[in-house]
């Protein structure tokens, strides 16, 4: 692969994300407008729909009191925060989000369902608070850079929900008791989903082979130059001495003793020091090899014909998690995989 394709399908896969994760959100709000739509027009009332704390009425309520609001300006002030959040959470939690989403729904019913004053509570203001406080929670409780600026930009844009969820500060027509259950799901939720979906990335299982790119296990030795000139002796075959210009790569295969000497471009090569891994059309098994090195993970190739795939990229190891690196081999459409717990399973499209 190319390195301008190779940015074309890195680019084009991330904007396919972004719109996916609008999705849903976009459906949640057309099924609002709608209800809130025929209420107007039809001179319906839903209220029923509610959640009716304590009383069997309003049981199913805590799957419908989400949808229903009592006016056009209720449903004006949840657009926003809903559809900026519920994206967050797809785009950022994409593995995770609808089952974060339906735990956060279900749970923030039945608290206010429990704790709530008699009357109707409606409203998607109890998933608001739950999503705002699962993303912030959440992003600090991973410490994966992106997902604590995510808690911080919440915090920003949110960090006034506080007061609605206490009697003392909300108004008398506020359901303070749907957003203090809101808030305690998207906690609970934070807690319990942790040690799913993206993680802080693990950085190198011996900080000594950051110094050593040769291990012994592995097929082919190779070496690159970043400026001035090496003469290289191959001992296995007695072959004629081979000189190194800058920007190319020596690369000696064990068994067969054979030394290729080939372009590279050494200044990328050389990041690897700095915690970047750059693969210059090197072979899947060759990659795999570095990622597990970088990330401790065990990847098994399940296909033989994925070996002979070569690949072109470069990416931050302290910055980016070993899923989002199997993403961006995935966008290739050559492969998929599948993640066990420490063990990486990939197999041919």
């Amino acid at each position: 692969m190319h390195r301008n394709q190779h940015n074309y399908d890195k680019m084009k896969l991330e904007i396919q994300k972004i719109l996916l994760a609008f999705a849903l959100p976009l459906l949640l709000l057309f099924i609002l407008y709608t209800l809130r739509t025929m209420e107007s027009v039809m001179n319906w009332d839903f209220i029923t729909w509610g959640i009716y704390p304590k009383e069997t009425k309003g049981i199913m309520g805590i799957l419908t009191s989400p949808l229903i609001h009592a006016d056009w300006g209720h449903l004006f002030a949840n657009t926003f925060p809903l559809l900026f959040l519920l994206w967050c959470l797809l785009y950022f939690y994409r593995d995770l989000g609808i089952g974060i989403l339906f735990f956060i729904w279900i749970v923030s019913g039945i608290l206010t369902f429990i704790i709530g004053k008699p009357g109707w509570h409606i409203g998607a203001s109890s998933i608001i608070y739950s999503l705002a406080f699962f993303l912030f929670f959440s992003g600090i409780l991973r410490k994966h850079v992106p997902l604590v600026a995510l808690s911080l930009l919440v915090t920003f844009l949110y960090g006034s929900l506080v007061w609605n969820m206490f009697p003392q500060f909300a108004s008398s027509t506020t359901s303070w008791e749907g957003h203090l259950g809101g808030a305690a799901a998207g906690i609970a939720a934070a807690i319990l989903f942790r040690h799913k979906g993206p993680q802080q990335p693990e950085l190198f299982i011996d900080e000594e082979e950051e110094d050593n790119r040769s291990y012994p296990e592995d097929e082919e030795v190779s070496v690159s130059l970043l400026e001035g000139k090496v003469c290289l002796r191959n001992y296995l075959k007695n072959d004629a001495l081979c000189y190194l210009e800058p920007d190319q790569k020596a690369i000696l295969n064990k068994k067969n003793g054979k030394l290729m000497v080939s372009a590279s471009e050494a200044r990328y090569t050389a990041e690897w020091t700095n915690g970047f891994l750059f693969f210059d059309e090197e072979l899947l098994p060759d990659i795999i090899k570095e990622l597990e090195r970088s990330y401790n993970v065990k990847i098994h190739i399940e296909d033989e014909s994925l070996k002979t795939f070569r690949f072109y990229g470069n990416f931050v190891r302290k910055e980016q998690t070993i899923q989002e690196i199997l993403e961006m081999l995935a966008s290739t459409g050559k492969l998929e995989y599948r993640i066990e717990g420490k063990t990486v399973r990939l197999s041919s499209r």
